[in-house]
């Protein structure tokens, strides 16, 4: 008769041969995935597990960084199709987003509650704050991470109302009212889905950083106090990291078409619009390539996403696919793009004056950001992008020295900055 032996481990030594899972869960494009995919690489090195659930698009790009993935409800093609075509419109913008989420709503929060309890921590871009209520629920380490300045203050307006007048005295309204119809909007949607939900009824808030604070929430600000200072009613579980900056990571460049292309020509402007898949990119892009043509500046026309196809120009040259933004930024002297947070951590740390067009949401924000610092000249939203408006932008990005000047001065400061390992480092921290 053979006896089993049991091994009984100490509670520490269990704690020592844990392996931490880490999940990290976004919905957007390319730019809100890849610096969560970077985030995830760092966290591997740790020894950890971690898997990032996204849209079914985003599989390949996070599968190839060695991250485990699953697949969120919805796709990235109708989340652009029903947002980006919003514009600066606030209202149109929410409905939009309602849009996205009324036919998804119930298969998400299933999805978002089943990986939520598999893991050790969860690290999130903001999906609401019913994702509080669920990690406290659970028992796990909930982390927010916001590419922008989302946490109540006085010392600017939310970022979607970045353009009201009386800035200053209208700054904590905006925020209140953007909370406001947030928590509305959850009460919406989540209410159908209670019998099947532990969390019950969310409450009503007009202060998601206090809301975060006391449900033991730790805020990830993916940007650098260069470009927006630390306001000072923020609480100790706001920590502003720095920038994501990703050029170290994009893969080598394999184009000797562009590397030719890019290092024979003096005052090149790269133009790229990322995930941006708006109907009139191509007529933008030939506009673009035309007021290149009359300023005779050399000119790199990147379709990302948009499949856009360019009439063929003399001195422009339109790469495939995605472009190693670290490589290129190094290599060109102007860039015209959207005003996503990711691209713009990449063109401000290469030292590149730039001018900006941006189409929807947070891409104001900055796209202002960037005029307030001097970095570039003001923006020209997409839908106002005329041929005057374009030419004289990109005439003034090109011939204004204190653009140059003004932008070397932040990158000099932004290359001090890690704000990946940064964010690592807090978020280990306190999973201990």
């Amino acid at each position: 008769m053979t006896r089993r032996c049991r091994v009984k481990f100490s509670s520490k030594l269990q704690e020592i041969l844990h392996i931490m899972k880490y999940q990290l869960m976004t919905i957007g494009t390319v730019g809100d995935i890849a610096p969560m995919t970077a985030l995830g690489v760092e966290l591997k090195k740790t020894g950890a597990r971690v898997c990032l659930a996204a849209f079914e698009d985003h599989r390949r790009m996070v599968t190839d960084a060695g991250l485990d993935f699953e697949p969120l409800p919805g796709d990235l093609k109708t989340f652009i199709e029903d947002i980006a075509s919003t514009g600066s419109d606030t209202i149109k913008y929410l409905k939009g987003i309602d849009a996205f989420i009324k036919p998804i709503v119930e298969p998400m929060l299933a999805c978002i509650y089943r990986l939520m309890a598999n893991c050790d921590a969860v690290i999130f871009t903001y999906f609401g704050t019913f994702m509080y209520s669920m990690a406290k629920d659970i028992g796990v380490k909930a982390f927010e991470v916001d590419f922008i300045p989302l946490a109540n203050n006085r010392d600017m307006q939310f970022p979607l109302f970045s353009r009201l007048p009386f800035q200053g005295m209208m700054n904590p309204l905006t925020h209140y009212a953007a909370n406001a119809v947030v928590s509305l909007l959850e009460r919406h949607y989540i209410a159908d889905c209670i019998p099947d939900w532990k969390i019950g009824r969310p409450s009503f808030y007009i202060n998601s950083d206090k809301r975060a604070r006391d449900m033991g929430v730790t805020v990830l600000c993916a940007f650098s106090e260069q470009l927006i200072p630390r306001p000072a009613e923020w609480g100790d579980n706001v920590y502003i990291t720095g920038f994501w900056d990703l050029a170290g990571q994009a893969a080598r460049v394999c184009d000797e078409g562009l590397i030719e292309f890019v290092t024979s020509r003096d005052n090149v402007v790269y133009a790229g619009f990322g995930s941006m898949r708006t109907p009139g990119i191509e007529e933008l892009m030939d506009l673009i390539a035309s007021c290149a043509g009359e300023l005779g500046l050399p000119l790199v026309a990147c379709a990302g996403l948009s499949g856009a196809s360019f009439t063929s120009r003399a001195d422009v040259y339109v790469p495939k696919g995605f472009l190693n933004h670290g490589w290129l930024f190094s290599n060109v002297d102007f860039a015209i793009y959207h005003g996503g947070a990711g691209t713009l951590a990449s063109v401000v740390s290469a030292a590149l004056p730039s001018f900006v067009i941006p189409f929807f949401g947070d891409q104001m924000f900055w796209a202002d950001m960037i005029s307030r610092r001097e970095l570039g000249p003001r923006p020209v939203k997409f839908k106002k992008a005329t041929k005057r408006r374009v030419l004289a932008g990109m005439r003034e990005m090109a011939l204004n020295g204190a653009y140059r000047k003004n932008a070397r001065d932040v990158s000099s400061y932004l290359k001090r900055e890690n704000g990946l390992l940064t964010a690592r480092d807090v978020i280990i921290k306190i999973c201990r």
